[in-house]
């Protein structure tokens, strides 16, 4: 029984050691800030400013009263919440009613101040028409219903500032393709606006990965071209990165397509009347037309008797020559333009029509001749 009583003897004196009434000198608060100007982030408490998010953060500190008196009213989770370009708020809890006050400003003279009179142990104020980008100081404050009046130590957080572009250039450019380089001084993703100086068509291309070190190429390119360029990219909160609009001019396209695999197949048609017919293909490395010269025989004149021409824009090129005479030469040559009016044209070339077939029937008949001489008088 005494063991019993002399327990719970200990734990009372331990509830009492942890307790800290109102008014009287304890250290026991269960997380103070041992040390000022600590700046929030958004996140972190770190001991210098920074740029932050919309997270909030939160932290105990005490209100220490102003002129004699010990007494120490405690403030539990302060929160510095939305920390935006230009505004904030700041949340807190005190353990005693009193009115909410926030001195603020760039420097500990502050310069601003917020009061609302309501007494209140659950404190919550706006800080507007704050300057992006700038530490400011600030440090809470209040009075009781006693008019007793409590101020915390100085504290600092930053405003958000918008990222910028701090340099750009085009690295490369050439007839069809261009690349364009850039650096922020914030993550943002990567996005080039171009616009077609003569059919206004809009278009983009872009990354959505966060980064400050940006290279984007876009292709598809018309030479000769003017077209309007604008880079820019968001951070991770969404705000916008831009650089001015300038102009690129593509290099004109003053190179004919290139002709490559020139094929012919000549071959008869088979039926009553067999026709003898050749197909020639090549192909290009850009859309191009396709054009045919061809004569028969072989000759030195540079002109030819025939031509032909299929205005299609197209990189593998098909022609079709008909009703060659059988076991005769030809002589011809292609040629290719793009839409830009630049030709290539192959050297002369030729091909050999192949004889007629003969049927199966005047096989038959040539045999029986060759083995019959009577039947080379019969006639067919």
């Amino acid at each position: 029984m005494k063991i019993k009583l002399f327990q719970i003897i200990i734990l009372i004196l331990v509830l009492a050691a942890l307790s800290c009434p109102l008014g009287q000198e304890s250290p026991c608060l269960a997380a103070t800030m041992t040390s000022p100007n600590y700046s929030l982030d958004g996140t972190l408490l770190t001991g210098s400013g920074g740029s932050s998010d919309s997270e909030s953060t939160t932290m105990d500190i005490d209100l220490a009263p102003v002129g004699a008196g010990s007494d120490t009213a405690y403030v539990s989770a302060v929160a510095i919440l939305n920390i935006k370009l230009s505004s904030t708020s700041i949340n807190w809890i005190t353990t005693i009613e009193m009115s909410s006050k926030i001195f603020y400003g760039l420097t500990t003279e502050y310069g601003d101040t917020l009061t609302a009179t309501p007494l209140t142990t659950q404190h919550s104020m706006d800080l507007l028409d704050l300057a992006q980008g700038t530490t400011y100081h600030f440090r809470l404050g209040g009075t009781d219903a006693n008019g007793k009046e409590y101020l915390s130590d100085d504290y600092v957080f930053t405003t958000m500032i918008l990222p910028k572009i701090i340099t750009y250039a085009v690295e490369s450019a050439t007839e069809d393709k261009a690349t364009f380089i850039w650096e922020t001084d914030q993550k943002t993703t990567s996005e080039v606006e171009y616009i077609h100086g003569d059919t206004k068509e809009k278009m983009t291309k872009g990354s959505t990965t966060l980064s400050t070190d940006h290279k984007i190429e876009i292709d598809k390119l018309d030479p000769g071209t003017l077209y309007n360029i604008r880079l820019y990219g968001r951070n991770e909160a969404g705000h916008l990165a831009e650089s001015d609009w300038f102009a690129l001019i593509t290099p004109a396209d003053a190179l004919g397509p290139i002709i490559i695999q020139v094929k012919t197949n000549a071959a008869t048609i088979p039926g009553t009347d067999e026709r003898i017919q050749a197909i020639i293909s090549w192909e290009t490395d850009e859309p191009a037309t396709s054009i045919l010269y061809f004569q028969r025989g072989i000759s030195a004149k540079e002109k030819y008797d025939k031509e032909i021409f299929d205005d299609t824009l197209s990189k593998n090129h098909v022609m079709v020559l008909t009703d060659l005479k059988a076991g005769q030469a030809y002589r011809f040559k292609v040629a290719s333009e793009d839409k830009y009016g630049n030709r290539s044209e192959t050297h002369e070339m030729s091909l050999l029509a192949p004889h007629r077939r003969e049927s199966i029937f005047q096989l038959i008949i040539n045999n029986f001749k060759d083995i019959f001489g009577w039947t080379k008088r019969l006639k067919f």
